[in-house]
């Protein structure tokens, strides 16, 4: 991964990474779901010491609620920025470019 630029694709999470983790929860009983989130963010603040940080970064296909989440596609480009880059870095620009130029119309 060290010998692929991170600019060189959409996904920045290349070089010095050695693991994705991803955390999962799964609950049928939305009466508990506060619980479970709960749960899940004192297993994030364990593990704080060992993943990423300054900024708090993920993977996009291991969504991070507490980094926020992706508009109905209705957001403009700055209200998405800030999930935008958690998940992008300093690729986001260039990726609303190019999706500019694919979907013009959003």
């Amino acid at each position: 991964m060290n010998k692929i630029p991170s600019t060189a694709l959409p996904f920045p999470q290349r070089k010095g990474t050695l693991f994705n983790i991803q955390y999962k929860v799964a609950c049928t009983n939305r009466s508990v779901d506060d619980r479970y989130i709960e749960w899940m963010r004192k297993l994030y603040k364990y593990m704080e010491p060992y993943v990423s940080h300054s900024p708090r970064a993920a993977y996009v296909n291991y969504l991070d609620l507490d980094l926020g989440s992706p508009f109905n596609g209705n957001a403009s480009v700055e209200e998405v920025r800030a999930w935008g880059e958690r998940y992008f870095h300093h690729n986001y620009d260039r990726l609303v470019k190019a999706k500019t130029q694919v979907y013009p119309k959003n």
